[in-house]
Parts: structure tokens; C-alpha cells; sequence
């Protein structure tokens, strides 16, 4: 049964569904950071090592391979803790609208992340 429901059309379009969404979000930062960077700061650097490991991940995923899963869930736990930091900055300053931001890809991150745990017994 659970094998079953690990080959059912609507996990594939999780996966791939999932998997987009975290490609383009990976996308969009490495092109505003191509566009906008000044490239002697070290920040940059990371901000686009960090958006192409996302862009890699959400490929994998999307594709269903297991490293892609695995380097997924390593990156939703370090999203989610980021979210978490600048959830609880947006408090911290009352911008309601910037927490609302937040939230959202805080639950999505989580979200993800409860789907790879469902999906940790797919072979």
C-alpha cells in the first residue's frame, strides 16, 4: 500500500511541483545577485553558492533522484531556521507585512520538509 501511494500521480506532481518552486526561488537569487552584486564583497559569493545548491537540489527533486531529496532536506532545515530568524526580526520591528512574507516561506520550507519525511520510504 505505501509503495503504491509512493508511484500515484499526485507524488510525482509533489515532487515536481516542490521542486520548481525551490529551482526558481534558487534561480531568482542568483539572478538578482548576477544583476545587482558588487563583486568584491564575499557576500555574494555565498548568497550564489547558497541559490545554485537550491537550483541543483530542485532539479534533483524534481527529477526524483535521491540526492536531490537529500540535498533538499538539508536545505529545507537551513531555510527554515533563516525564516525562523527573520520571522522573529519582523516581531522584533512590528512589520506586519514583511512577517506575513515570512510566514509563508516558512511554511512552505516546512511543508517540503514534511514531504521528504513521508517520502523518506519511497526506494
Amino acid at each position: 500500500m505505501i509503495v503504491a501511494s509512493h508511484s500515484s500521480p499526485i507524488f510525482r506532481w509533489h515532487h515536481r511541483v516542490l521542486g520548481v518552486i525551490w529551482m526558481l526561488s534558487g534561480l531568482l537569487v542568483a539572478g538578482k545577485t548576477v544583476l545587482h552584486a558588487s563583486w568584491n564583497e564575499y557576500q555574494q559569493w555565498i548568497a550564489l553558492f547558497i541559490a545554485t545548491a537550491y537550483v541543483a537540489a530542485g532539479i534533483g527533486f524534481t527529477l526524483g533522484h535521491r540526492w536531490g531529496r537529500r540535498t533538499m532536506g538539508v536545505l529545507m532545515v537551513v531555510a527554515m531556521l533563516w525564516f525562523l530568524d527573520i520571522m522573529l526580526m519582523t516581531i522584533w520591528v512590528h512589520d506586519v507585512r514583511a512577517f506575513w512574507a515570512v510566514m509563508a516561506g516558512f511554511l512552505i520550507a516546512g511543508y517540503t520538509l514534511s514531504f521528504l519525511a513521508i517520502s523518506a520510504t519511497d526506494p
